[in-house]
């Protein structure tokens, strides 16, 4: 049973694809293993899980995996009333390989350049004010900063934040894979 949320997540949500093959260079990798990803929705699906209503705020690809990961949320309870579909771009795979020791090595986007993804085209326009009526808490990361669309959506929800007497809990997330000007 989905509730009106008391904590909102904010941002990605993707499937990080892991190396089946330990110890080898991406290119000899031959298969990937699928595990939901983006530390929002992880924070999101966490919260639900210790029964604290929480909201998801976010965009996926209308493909298989964005519709894998919303039927995930949703069998776990989480709101999603903030939750955008892309009919365009596709849900967000992170793959990466993992050397003998265990340490974890990023390999990129697979056919996709980091701002290919539906999480980068949050329409700010089309977030729900309404969700923020029983909130207490945003939780959001600051990868959103580095795309405009999801910028513009970043900069209303801190303004309905504000309107609404929420508090803001920032987590500092930054990559220079996620952007083009380090500056």
């Amino acid at each position: 049973m989905t509730t009106t949320p008391l904590i909102l997540c904010f941002g990605e949500i993707l499937f990080d694809c892991l190396a089946d093959q330990v110890g080898v260079p991406v290119n000899e990798v031959k298969t990937w293993t699928k595990y939901p990803g983006g530390a929002p929705a992880n924070v999101a699906c966490g919260l639900q899980k210790l029964g604290i209503p929480a909201g998801f705020l976010g965009r996926l690809g209308s493909d298989a995996a964005g519709q894998s990961l919303k039927t995930l949320l949703g069998t776990i309870g989480v709101n999603l009333t903030g939750l955008q579909l892309d009919q365009t771009r596709p849900t967000r795979l992170v793959y990466v390989t993992r050397s003998l020791d265990g340490d974890r090595q990023f390999a990129g986007f697979g056919d996709y350049g980091s701002g290919d993804f539906a999480d980068t085209a949050m329409a700010a326009a089309n977030i729900p004010a309404s969700v923020f009526a029983t909130a207490q808490l945003l939780v959001m990361g600051t990868i959103a900063f580095a795309y405009p669309d999801s910028r513009a959506a970043t900069e209303r929800l801190i303004a309905l934040a504000a309107k609404h007497g929420v508090k803001i809990f920032l987590d500092l997330n930054w990559r220079p894979v996620f952007w083009d000007d380090e500056t």
